[in-house]
């Protein structure tokens, strides 16, 4: 494994934790990536992709953006993926964002309760286009821009998340920005910049949820991070002490939080490493994956159907009860958040697929009765342990009675494809064509994943791009 390099002092004119970080993004070698940030940049790349086209298949908001773009003249060299168009960078970067983000399928880091990749891919990909970046370059941009997004969460969480901010619309703006500066060579002054013009634009509401506007957020957060590295190139100006001012990242978001680890943890280790990066197996919030896993080992080791059960109580942690209000859904956006839909598709399908999270099956009788069944609480241990138990970030026990009276219960602390328990490559490739599939061809989708598995030796992603069009 390869030792991160260290930062350079800080640049004239740009001033502390601002600083620094604009030297980590800009500075850091690509033959400092350890082999296990490559691997993890590769993995994230791939399962991004798929679940971008995946999310254009079978969802309506990243086409409408597709036709906002068309109908803005927001032309351009850059891909739209699946949409079979093209358009200007900072419009690719929120369409596929969006896209990425709209299926709840993309890749998360438990303890942040963030989801780069989504915003990172979006942003990389876009300027790579335009840049002409290899894919050695990529894998580097992609590196940085997840490792400042996620420092950032680590410092302002979880006072950030209880006042209803939503993760994707600070972190990812930023860590956005941060690979763009580094595809377009900046200097550490103008990514100081960047990072300055990204202060008028982090935002995003939590509120949001169950819309279409969520997803909107990871697009929002990859537009973002593209204008202002360009913005910055041509000398457009903003606070270079943006994390650390008055009225700054820190102060604003993070309740006066220290920036001094936030800087000192850059590549040490880098976010790959340590916690890692969670992959999803279902297209639900990744706080209903233990509560999934769980209702499916019960009924596996007892045998019992959905219609005996009498009630179910799910007991989890503070962060999954405050990021799961949806009890009773009333449409696929919801049900994405929503612990009794999630224990009722387990129950009754064996599991939940793309497939299964429509508006028809929310509201079909045998779902909408078994989840007036399910209770959701928080168990005081994990509650004791904190707002992301490090142990256990979205555990859950749960309690199942049945109509005769028994009571069977078990408890899942982390679900199956955590940084502990990572899927496979084959797996990860088999998601992705699950996800392709309804969009591109066999011989595309093999042809994409084999580009993304010796991504480092890519002249460029121009193929790859051409591949993901439709």
């Amino acid at each position: 494994m390869a030792t991160p390099q260290p930062v350079p002092a800080a640049t004239a004119g740009v001033a502390g934790l601002t600083a620094r970080m604009a030297e980590f993004a800009i500075r850091t070698p690509c033959e400092a990536l350890p082999e296990a940030v490559v691997e993890g940049v590769k993995r994230s790349q791939l399962d991004t992709l798929g679940v971008m086209i995946g999310g254009v298949a079978v969802d309506e908001a990243p086409r409408i953006l597709a036709r906002l773009a068309t109908e803005t003249g927001a032309r351009g060299p850059c891909t739209l993926i699946a949409q079979g168009q093209r358009a200007s960078a900072p419009y690719a970067a929120l369409v596929n964002g969006t896209a990425g983000d709209v299926i709840g399928f993309s890749d998360v880091v438990a303890e942040t309760m963030n989801h780069p990749s989504t915003s990172i891919c979006a942003a990389v990909w876009a300027l790579a286009e335009t840049t002409g970046a290899t894919g050695r370059e990529v894998l580097a941009a992609h590196a940085v821009g997840l490792e400042i997004a996620e420092k950032i969460g680590h410092g302002v969480r979880p006072g950030f998340h209880r006042r209803g901010w939503e993760p994707r619309g600070l972190q990812n703006t930023f860590g956005a920005a941060a690979a763009c500066a580094r595809l377009l060579g900046l200097d550490a002054e103008r990514t100081a910049n960047a990072f300055g013009i990204c202060g008028a634009e982090a935002s995003g509401m939590r509120a949001v949820k169950g819309t279409m506007s969520k997803a909107y957020i990871a697009g929002m957060a990859a537009r973002n991070g593209v204008e202002a590295a360009l913005l910055a190139r041509l000398g457009y100006t903003g606070p270079t002490n943006v994390f650390e001012a008055r009225d700054g990242v820190l102060q604003t978001f993070g309740e006066g939080a220290s920036g001094a680890s936030i800087g000192e943890r850059l590549g040490n280790p880098w976010e790959y490493v340590k916690p890692g990066v969670t992959y999803k197996m279902y297209p639900l919030c990744t706080c209903t994956h233990t509560g999934i896993e769980t209702a499916l080992a019960l009924k596996r080791t007892h045998g019992f159907d959905a219609g005996e059960v009498a009630s179910i109580i799910c007991s989890t942690t503070p962060g999954a009860f405050d990021w799961l209000p949806f009890n009773a859904p009333t449409n696929r956006f919801e049900a994405k958040y929503s612990m009794p839909f999630a224990v009722s598709m387990a129950l009754l399908r064996d599991g939940v697929t793309v497939a299964d999270v429509t508006d028809e099956v929310v509201h079909s009788p045998e779902v909408a009765a078994l989840m007036r069944k399910v209770r959701v609480d928080v168990l005081p241990e994990y509650a004791a342990a904190g707002y992301t138990p490090p142990h256990a970030p979205y555990g859950c026990r749960m309690e199942v009675t049945l109509a005769d009276g028994t009571v069977h219960a078990a408890r899942h602390d982390r679900s199956g494809w955590e940084p502990t328990t990572p899927p496979s490559w084959d797996a990860l490739a088999e998601k992705f064509r699950g996800c392709a599939a309804p969009v591109l061809p066999g011989d595309a989708i093999e042809a994409c994943i084999a580009i993304v598995a010796n991504l480092e030796q890519a002249g460029g992603i121009g193929n790859l791009m051409d591949l993901a069009r439709g």
